[in-house]
């Protein structure tokens, strides 16, 4: 049997099993496994059945690609030819940064209640002012949103809680440029490109201190991090950053924010890429 010839070969998730099958009918000078979940999803979630499988996989890799540091650190205890690449911004900001008058606080997520921790800001929207609205861009599969919007129903909290659906093009830069204040409650993530895309509207972040969010956040430099789970201190916090929206030192905070998102641009990106493809 011939064998398909390639230069580079990248799988992604769940190809990333597969290294030395992919050997055995592709004629390639390289593998590379390009991996965009946190560490433990991939071991205790994803393959919790086959992890000595994907240990021994990912060990025959030429190169695993990761988003983020902390995982980063955890597949070079298995292949030291590890390196780490984010994703690249690709939503274009033309204002600069966001409306300096507006006040307005909001998700854009995935509606999926586990992994983003949407039944965790049902426990924050609860402490919060009941004037104050969270605005959600985003969709999910259809029994997550009916599972949610029950949720926000039960807790008497679909006033204040508002489901904008899936936003795109130019409604998604509508809705950053209007955002002074972005939350994230997930329980893990890969690498939060949402996060970065608000940065560059100048938009301040609160979230959780996942190890994903103090690699966009840098140590939590660029935006607030909370012991995960301390929905008190997370709403409190909330309410600080309300009432510094519109002062001089917020705006001077949303500057830096869009200076330190510009490190994510496509063409950074690329550069990285094409490094990390030749050597």
């Amino acid at each position: 049997m011939r064998k398909e010839k390639y230069d580079i070969v990248v799988l992604l998730n769940p190809y990333v099993l597969f290294v030395d099958e992919f050997r055995k009918f592709i004629d390639t000078q390289k593998i590379i496994c390009w991996t965009h979940n946190l560490f433990e999803d991939y071991m205790f979630n994803r393959f919790k059945t086959e992890q000595s499988k994907l240990k021994l996989s990912m060990s025959h890799a030429d190169k695993i690609i990761s988003l983020e540091k902390y995982t980063a650190s955890k597949w070079r205890e298995i292949n030291k030819n590890t390196v780490v690449i984010h994703n690249p911004l690709t939503i274009k900001n033309e204002s600069g940064y966001n409306n300096k008058n507006s006040k307005k606080i909001g998700m854009v997520t995935r509606i999926d209640i586990n992994q983003k921790g949407l039944d965790i800001l049902v426990k924050i929207a609860k402490l919060l002012n009941p004037s104050t609205q969270v605005f959600i861009a985003g969709s999910g599969t259809k029994s997550e949103e009916i599972k949610f919007s029950n949720l926000l129903i039960e807790n008497k909290l679909e006033k204040q809680i508002i489901l904008l659906g899936s936003l795109k093009g130019e409604e998604l830069v509508e809705c950053y440029s209007s955002l002074r204040l972005l939350l994230v409650t997930s329980r893990n993530e890969g690498f939060p490109l949402v996060v970065a895309e608000a940065m560059s509207f100048g938009t301040h972040i609160i979230g959780f201190d996942i190890p994903s969010m103090r690699e966009v956040t840098a140590g939590g430099q660029f935006g607030t991090l909370i012991p995960f789970d301390n929905t008190e201190l997370f709403a409190k916090n909330v309410e600080d950053l309300q009432n510094r929206f519109l002062s001089k030192d917020f705006d001077l905070e949303s500057e830096k924010l869009v200076r330190y998102a510009g490190k994510l641009s496509v063409n950074k990106i690329i550069k990285k890429w094409e490094e990390a493809l030749t050597k």
